[in-house]
């Protein structure tokens, strides 16, 4: 049997549309851990799933996708390092590893730094801060730009002057 016509174009986009959504619907970064060789759109889904592997002891100190983890007092620290910390690194922090390397935070933090400073804050028992990462270097390129523009300014005022 043989499709033609309207029917046919209409047979033919219903069976593609069917069998896209089949695609996307099956493709869940649910298990982030399942299938590690992906897109890196797909790696940023499974990274953003890996944080969304939460803990009871974690609390207000969950790892999110800012990066910034703040805990001082040696209470706090003591409470973040019997429980969370661990969960953290080998978990959370692990599981983005695993699926997306060149992961790195809102606050520019890479996954090595913020494991840098769990462990060095849990080992000194001292204060964990991994603050806002540094602002947009987007001040620095106007700045250098304007100078610029302005040295070509001067520059042509003194040679058309003469």
């Amino acid at each position: 049997m043989e499709f033609s016509g309207k029917f046919g174009g209409r047979a033919a986009f219903l069976w593609l549309s069917f069998c896209i959504f089949l695609t996307l619907s099956c493709a869940k970064p649910e298990e982030p851990l399942k299938n590690v060789n992906l897109s890196p759109f797909w790696q940023w889904r499974s990274a953003y799933e890996c944080l969304k592997n939460t803990s009871a002891t974690c609390g207000v100190h969950e790892l999110n996708m800012t990066g910034i983890i703040q805990v001082t007092g040696s209470s706090q620290v003591a409470e973040y390092c019997n429980g969370c910390a661990q969960w953290t690194r080998d978990v959370v922090l692990t599981c983005i590893h695993l699926v997306k390397r060149d992961f790195w935070f809102m606050n520019k933090a890479t996954i090595e730094q913020i494991n840098d400073a769990i462990s060095r804050g849990c080992f000194n028992k001292s204060d964990i801060i991994i603050p806002d990462g540094p602002k947009s270097a987007g001040a620095r390129n106007f700045g250098g730009t304007y100078l610029a523009l302005f040295s070509a300014l001067v520059l042509a005022i003194f040679l058309f002057s003469s």
